[in-house]
Protein backbone atom coordinates (compact mmCIF):
# COMPACT_ATOMS: atom_id res chain seq x y z
CA UNK A 1 0.00 0.00 0.00
CA UNK A 2 1.34 3.40 -0.96
CA UNK A 3 1.02 6.11 1.67
CA UNK A 4 0.20 9.53 0.22
CA UNK A 5 -0.42 11.34 3.49
CA UNK A 6 1.82 12.26 6.39
CA UNK A 7 -0.02 11.61 9.65
CA UNK A 8 0.61 14.21 12.35
CA UNK A 9 -0.67 13.55 15.86
CA UNK A 10 -3.27 15.87 17.29
CA UNK A 11 -2.38 17.96 20.31
CA UNK A 12 -4.07 15.57 22.72
CA UNK A 13 -2.59 12.49 21.01
CA UNK A 14 -5.97 10.83 20.51
CA UNK A 15 -6.03 10.94 16.69
CA UNK A 16 -4.02 11.94 13.62
CA UNK A 17 -4.24 14.71 11.01
CA UNK A 18 -3.48 13.75 7.40
CA UNK A 19 -1.27 16.10 5.37
CA UNK A 20 -1.51 15.39 1.61
CA UNK A 21 2.09 15.14 0.43
CA UNK A 22 1.33 14.25 -3.20
CA UNK A 23 -0.35 17.57 -3.96
CA UNK A 24 2.42 19.52 -2.25
CA UNK A 25 5.20 17.71 -4.12
CA UNK A 26 3.41 18.08 -7.48
CA UNK A 27 3.08 21.80 -6.90
CA UNK A 28 6.70 22.10 -5.72
CA UNK A 29 7.85 20.66 -9.04
CA UNK A 30 6.16 23.63 -10.73
CA UNK A 31 8.12 26.22 -8.73
CA UNK A 32 11.02 26.01 -11.18
CA UNK A 33 8.65 26.84 -14.05
CA UNK A 34 8.64 30.47 -12.93
CA UNK A 35 11.94 30.81 -14.82
CA UNK A 36 10.28 29.91 -18.14
CA UNK A 37 6.83 31.39 -17.68
CA UNK A 38 5.17 33.07 -20.66
CA UNK A 39 1.88 34.86 -21.20
CA UNK A 40 0.04 31.62 -21.96
CA UNK A 41 1.27 29.58 -18.97
CA UNK A 42 1.10 32.40 -16.40
CA UNK A 43 -2.65 32.20 -15.56
CA UNK A 44 -2.54 28.45 -14.96
CA UNK A 45 0.61 28.81 -12.89
CA UNK A 46 -0.93 31.57 -10.77
CA UNK A 47 -3.98 29.39 -10.18
CA UNK A 48 -1.86 26.38 -9.23
CA UNK A 49 0.33 28.35 -6.80
CA UNK A 50 -2.70 30.02 -5.22
CA UNK A 51 -4.52 26.70 -4.79
CA UNK A 52 -1.50 25.07 -3.16
CA UNK A 53 -0.95 28.07 -0.88
CA UNK A 54 -4.58 27.85 0.27
CA UNK A 55 -4.24 24.13 1.03
CA UNK A 56 -1.04 24.74 2.95
CA UNK A 57 -2.67 27.64 4.82
CA UNK A 58 -5.51 25.34 5.93
CA UNK A 59 -2.99 22.78 7.20
CA UNK A 60 -0.88 25.44 8.93
CA UNK A 61 -3.95 26.86 10.68
CA UNK A 62 -5.03 23.41 11.82
CA UNK A 63 -1.54 22.50 13.03
CA UNK A 64 -1.14 25.83 14.86
CA UNK A 65 -4.29 25.02 16.81
CA UNK A 66 -3.04 21.49 17.54
CA UNK A 67 0.36 22.82 18.63
CA UNK A 68 -1.38 25.10 21.14
CA UNK A 69 -3.27 22.10 22.50
CA UNK A 70 -0.04 20.09 22.66
CA UNK A 71 1.68 22.93 24.56
CA UNK A 72 -1.15 22.96 27.10
CA UNK A 73 -0.94 19.16 27.53
CA UNK A 74 2.83 19.40 27.95
CA UNK A 75 2.53 22.14 30.60
CA UNK A 76 -0.09 20.07 32.43
CA UNK A 77 2.15 16.99 32.32
CA UNK A 78 5.06 19.01 33.74
CA UNK A 79 2.83 20.37 36.52
CA UNK A 80 1.58 16.86 37.35
CA UNK A 81 5.15 15.52 37.39
CA UNK A 82 6.24 18.34 39.72
CA UNK A 83 3.36 17.49 42.06
CA UNK A 84 4.41 13.83 42.03
CA UNK A 85 8.03 14.76 42.80
CA UNK A 86 7.82 14.35 46.57
CA UNK A 87 10.54 13.39 49.03
CA UNK A 88 9.02 9.89 49.24
CA UNK A 89 9.19 9.50 45.43
CA UNK A 90 12.85 10.60 45.43
CA UNK A 91 13.67 8.20 48.29
CA UNK A 92 12.02 5.39 46.34
CA UNK A 93 14.51 6.11 43.54
CA UNK A 94 17.40 5.85 46.02
CA UNK A 95 18.06 9.51 46.76
CA UNK A 96 18.15 10.68 50.37
CA UNK A 97 17.93 14.41 49.72
CA UNK A 98 16.07 16.34 47.05
CA UNK A 99 17.67 19.20 45.14
CA UNK A 100 16.40 21.48 42.37
CA UNK A 101 18.46 19.62 39.74
CA UNK A 102 17.26 16.24 40.97
CA UNK A 103 13.65 17.39 40.90
CA UNK A 104 14.07 18.80 37.34
CA UNK A 105 15.57 15.47 36.23
CA UNK A 106 12.68 13.62 37.88
CA UNK A 107 10.19 15.77 35.95
CA UNK A 108 12.02 15.31 32.63
CA UNK A 109 12.13 11.53 33.07
CA UNK A 110 8.40 11.32 33.60
CA UNK A 111 6.91 9.23 30.73
CA UNK A 112 3.91 11.55 30.30
CA UNK A 113 6.21 14.62 30.04
CA UNK A 114 8.37 12.84 27.46
CA UNK A 115 5.34 11.73 25.44
CA UNK A 116 3.81 15.22 25.35
CA UNK A 117 7.20 16.79 24.51
CA UNK A 118 7.70 14.38 21.58
CA UNK A 119 4.21 15.13 20.28
CA UNK A 120 4.76 18.89 20.63
CA UNK A 121 8.11 18.64 18.81
CA UNK A 122 6.63 16.65 15.92
CA UNK A 123 3.73 19.06 15.44
CA UNK A 124 6.11 22.05 15.62
CA UNK A 125 8.48 20.50 13.07
CA UNK A 126 5.73 19.79 10.53
CA UNK A 127 4.22 23.22 11.14
CA UNK A 128 7.50 25.05 10.44
CA UNK A 129 8.13 22.90 7.35
CA UNK A 130 4.70 23.74 5.93
CA UNK A 131 5.19 27.44 6.72
CA UNK A 132 8.42 27.39 4.70
CA UNK A 133 6.66 25.73 1.76
CA UNK A 134 3.84 28.25 2.06
CA UNK A 135 6.35 31.10 1.80
CA UNK A 136 7.90 29.52 -1.31
CA UNK A 137 4.51 29.40 -3.05
CA UNK A 138 3.74 32.95 -1.95
CA UNK A 139 7.02 34.15 -3.46
CA UNK A 140 6.48 32.21 -6.70
CA UNK A 141 2.93 33.53 -7.05
CA UNK A 142 4.09 37.13 -6.56
CA UNK A 143 6.97 36.67 -9.02
CA UNK A 144 4.64 35.47 -11.77
CA UNK A 145 2.10 38.16 -10.91
CA UNK A 146 4.76 40.86 -11.13
CA UNK A 147 5.87 39.58 -14.53
CA UNK A 148 2.27 39.57 -15.73
CA UNK A 149 1.50 43.04 -14.39
CA UNK A 150 4.68 44.50 -15.90
CA UNK A 151 3.66 42.99 -19.23
CA UNK A 152 7.21 41.72 -19.48
CA UNK A 153 6.26 38.18 -20.49
CA UNK A 154 7.25 37.08 -23.96
CA UNK A 155 4.70 35.43 -26.20
CA UNK A 156 5.10 31.75 -26.91
CA UNK A 157 6.50 30.88 -30.33
CA UNK A 158 7.20 27.61 -32.07
CA UNK A 159 10.46 26.19 -30.72
CA UNK A 160 10.45 28.27 -27.52
CA UNK A 161 11.25 25.23 -25.45
CA UNK A 162 14.67 25.06 -27.12
CA UNK A 163 15.44 28.77 -27.17
CA UNK A 164 15.48 30.68 -23.90
CA UNK A 165 14.19 34.21 -24.15
CA UNK A 166 14.67 37.11 -21.78
CA UNK A 167 11.73 38.82 -20.12
CA UNK A 168 12.95 42.32 -20.98
CA UNK A 169 11.11 43.80 -23.96
CA UNK A 170 13.22 44.75 -26.94
CA UNK A 171 14.10 48.43 -27.12
CA UNK A 172 12.42 50.12 -30.07
CA UNK A 173 14.70 51.66 -32.67
CA UNK A 174 14.74 55.42 -32.20
CA UNK A 175 14.69 57.37 -35.49
CA UNK A 176 17.37 60.05 -35.80
CA UNK A 177 16.24 63.42 -34.53
CA UNK A 178 14.85 65.67 -37.24
CA UNK A 179 16.08 69.18 -36.71
CA UNK A 180 14.11 72.25 -37.69
CA UNK A 181 15.75 73.74 -40.86
CA UNK A 182 15.55 77.22 -39.33
CA UNK A 183 17.81 76.11 -36.49
CA UNK A 184 20.49 74.43 -38.62
CA UNK A 185 23.95 76.06 -38.54
CA UNK A 186 24.72 78.52 -41.32
CA UNK A 187 27.02 77.45 -44.18
CA UNK A 188 30.61 78.65 -44.21
CA UNK A 189 30.99 82.29 -45.23
CA UNK A 190 27.70 83.37 -43.70
CA UNK A 191 27.32 84.49 -40.18
CA UNK A 192 29.08 86.48 -37.51
CA UNK A 193 32.27 88.44 -38.16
Amino acid sequence: MQEDNYLVPTGDGKSKIAIDLVEIVKAELRLHDVAIVNQYTAPEMLSSFNDTWLKLNRSVTQLTYQRNIAENHHKTAIADAKMACTDEALRALGHSKGSADLRAAFVQRDPKVQETKDRLDEISFVLETLRGKMQAFYNAYNSVKKLVSDRGLPGQKYGDANRPETFAPAKPAVPPQQQDPDLEPLPAGFGAR
